[in-house]
């Protein structure tokens, strides 16, 4: 019996703490300036579960997702609750497609933990993707007027260039009256999210569609686009976007050596990323752009 009663404080004082203690906002902005080299020195040194989190967070930042998932189920195996976790697996479903599965993860975090801002993240992706812009930005400005101080900086910024590029969009397939409303608000949103992170890949990336895909007579600028997307690729060089957005803009020069190397890059790392496909489909669902309009 008072091995029982042992075992129990064990559990009260030593186990669940820690997931009541999860500072997920803190680890996040620690895996965004680490390396990969880093993240596994140091779950060899120490296999805490915050350690194994971030590890899987850096292993996502670096496009490893059977390694990450593989660390987020670790961790589940010892805290079946670890929402942030749950959300770890996730992500990977969402990048790889399975989307529905994501989303019923997702929305159970959100209903569960309505404060865990990488959840709607990951679902506003997910509303961009299937085209529905307004959920994508109804879910962004959730974390900008109600999660501002309860989210790591990655995440926040992403949440500025989602809203961002769902006004983009709802400005380049609406009425002249959504144009004025929205596309107005794209340019700023944009460098909100370069204010608080500068050098995210995303960020630059977001820019340089900007400057690629925006009219002359409201910044477009193809030489700002081609700068920002080259230091997409210099920051991330397995972020596909950024390579078939530098062939769409290389197209539109008419330097098609160019733009087929970056898309046959594009094919080489991610061959059923969305971009890619709309391109290669020419269904412009995401925009694109013409010489013509250039």
């Amino acid at each position: 019996m008072r091995i029982k009663i042992l075992f129990l404080l064990f559990c009260i004082y030593f186990i669940q703490p820690s997931l009541f203690a999860f500072d997920w906002v803190n680890l996040h902005n620690r895996a965004d300036t680490m390396s990969l080299e880093e993240s596994i020195k140091l779950i060899k040194g120490n296999k805490s579960i915050e350690n194994i989190y971030i590890a899987g967070l850096v292993y996502l930042k670096y496009h490893k997702n059977r390694e990450a998932i593989n660390l987020f189920k670790k961790i589940l195996n010892y805290q079946k609750e670890n929402y942030p976790a749950q959300w770890g697996i996730a992500e990977v479903l969402r990048r790889d497609n399975n989307l529905e599965e994501s989303k019923k993860i997702l929305n159970n975090i959100i209903y569960k933990n309505p404060d865990f801002s990488p959840a709607y993240i990951s679902l506003a992706y997910i509303k961009y993707n299937e085209l529905n812009f307004k959920d994508c930005m109804e879910l962004s400005e959730i974390i900008i007027k109600n999660l501002h101080n309860k989210t790591d900086i990655p995440n926040l910024a992403r949440a500025y260039l989602l809203l961002g590029g769902a006004k983009g969009m709802l400005a380049s397939k609406g009425s002249y009256l959504q144009k004025i409303k929205y596309g107005l608000d794209v340019l700023p949103n944009l460098k909100k999210a370069e204010k608080i992170n500068p050098q995210a890949p995303e960020v630059l990336f977001a820019l340089g569609s900007f400057y690629f895909l925006a009219p002359k007579i409201v910044g477009g600028n193809l030489q700002k686009a081609e700068e920002y997307l080259n230091k997409a690729i210099e920051k991330d060089p397995l972020f596909t976007n950024s390579y078939v957005r530098l062939a769409q803009l290389y197209y539109v020069q008419k330097r098609y050596t160019l733009s087929d190397q970056y898309i046959n890059k594009a094919k080489e790392i991610e061959p059923n990323n969305p971009l890619l496909l709309d391109f290669l489909n020419k269904n412009c669902r995401f925009n694109c752009s013409t010489v013509e309009e250039k």
